[in-house]
């Protein structure tokens, strides 16, 4: 049988894996080594996992606007440690 998704892009599919991780109770941390998205760490382990509950809590972000004319976008997030 052949299907039809509307608007449905493959890292849709990386989403809904990390999604699927998180609700099997698999920490943020692993999460985001399978997915491959740390780039860097700062060394700190608190900070390092502060930062990346925020990008989940982010999740998902709405869609991309028609206008915009592609089927994804490259972001990178940087965290700066400032002391109170």
């Amino acid at each position: 049988p052949t299907f039809e998704l509307a608007n449905f892009r493959v890292h849709d599919l990386r989403r809904t894996a990390a999604t699927g991780m998180a609700e099997l109770g698999i920490s943020p941390h692993t999460i985001s080594l399978v997915l491959n998205h740390i780039s860097a760490r700062s060394g700190n382990e608190a900070l390092d996992q502060s930062a990346l509950r925020a990008i989940y809590d982010s999740t998902p972000l709405p869609p991309l606007p028609i206008q915009y004319g592609h089927a994804s976008v490259s972001a990178e997030v940087m965290f700066e440690l400032t002391p109170d």
